[in-house]
């Protein structure tokens, strides 16, 4: 997927990349304000990275300097606009750096038995969190010091909201991943189910691990299900979603 030839153009995948920061800041409680921030933000860190990843800078320094110059961003925007909810605006806008994918392969192949390339995923994928946490960190102090309570709409509408977000933040992963718009739309599928069977299941009572579990594996179900008889790539797609 990677080495294909692009399919998106620079200014669509630049507003898939604050879709996607503006999703997870929406999914995480952000405020308004702070959905604006999340989206400016996650722009300009992919606009930043592309620069830096084609002068093939070290991997994880490329991402530190990125998180970093992004979070420094999103902490002035937050400041400047007095978002109720500094922090999820801090950290949303780097969640779509986190190398996901890598992560459940290296678990995979150390479940198959394929232990030192397992290893080596996941030794890349914690050294790529280990650069933005410290990029988040020496960030966290611009923040203001009051905490507020996480941005919900009344009743059954958060739940709609949280559901939308989340198709949305799933779509614009795909599209950052080369994916077409038909893939695009199943990724989208698939992050509308889980955000909703979660937020349906928390609301009946189950605590936060178990509704992530049931509402993946809804997600999983419907993705691998569509993708198969499409022949999609399933498993990009059901982790991204």
């Amino acid at each position: 997927i990677r080495d294909r030839r692009p399919i998106h153009r620079l200014v669509s995948q630049v507003l898939a990349a604050g879709g996607a920061g503006a999703g997870f800041c929406i999914v995480n409680g952000g405020d308004p304000v702070s959905w604006a921030c999340s989206f400016v933000v996650a722009a300009a860190i992919f606009a930043l990275r592309g620069p830096l990843a084609a002068r093939r800078f070290n991997i994880h320094l490329t991402l530190f300097a990125v998180a970093l110059a992004g979070c420094f961003l999103a902490g002035l925007l937050s400041r400047l606009f007095h978002t109720a909810t500094p922090a999820i605006a801090l950290v949303a806008p780097v969640l779509f750096l986190v190398p996901g994918v890598p992560l459940i392969n290296g678990g995979i192949d150390i479940v198959r038995n394929h232990v030192t390339i397992g290893i080596a995923r996941i030794g890349f994928t914690l050294a790529v969190l280990v650069a933005l946490c410290l990029a988040v960190g020496l960030t966290i102090p611009m923040l203001p010091v009051r905490i507020s309570p996480p941005f919900s709409l009344p009743g059954a509408w958060d739940i709609v909201l949280v559901s939308i977000a989340g198709a949305i933040a799933a779509g614009a992963l795909a599209c950052l991943n080369n994916g077409n718009r038909s893939f695009m739309a199943l990724c989208a599928l698939g992050g509308l189910i889980g955000r909703l069977v979660r937020a349906v299941v928390s609301q009946g009572g189950l605590d936060l691990i178990a509704a992530s579990l049931i509402g993946t594996l809804c997600s999983t179900l419907v993705v691998g299900f569509v993708g198969e008889r499409l022949r999609w790539p399933t498993v990009v797609a059901s982790v991204i979603a």
